[in-house]
């Protein structure tokens, strides 16, 4: 399997929505209630436009179609952190790579709810 989808969980849950503790933070752009939105990644918490948002619901598949011939279309799907929780923002993020291996295709889903002031 591709390491992009043997670490796809860590690096998504840990690495798109997630960093590790003590690292820097890093910001991505999602589309949160329908509006794209800068997000300040630190760990499980975001922070848009100074409230502090904690991740929770996440959802994540993603595939790997190689560009050799008779090689098959790697998945990838994982759930973390569900917590049946409603409320927040509802967030979404779909990225697509082409590189000359294959195309990675990427989706991630969350809510976040406001949990206080950075």
């Amino acid at each position: 399997m591709r390491k992009f989808i043997v670490g796809a969980a860590i690096v998504v849950a840990a690495g798109g929505v997630a960093s590790v503790a003590g690292a820097a933070s890093e910001t991505e752009t999602f589309v949160c209630n329908g509006k794209p939105t800068e997000i300040e990644i630190h760990g499980r918490v975001g922070i848009i436009d100074g409230q502090k948002y904690l991740a929770h619901n996440i959802e994540v598949s993603g595939s790997f179609d190689p560009v050799a011939p008779g090689e098959p279309t790697q998945t990838f799907e994982d759930t973390q952190w569900t917590s049946g929780r409603t409320g927040g923002l509802h967030c979404t993020q779909h990225t697509v790579t082409v590189t000359a291996e294959g195309t990675e295709v990427f989706d991630i889903s969350l809510d976040a709810i406001p949990i206080g002031r950075p």
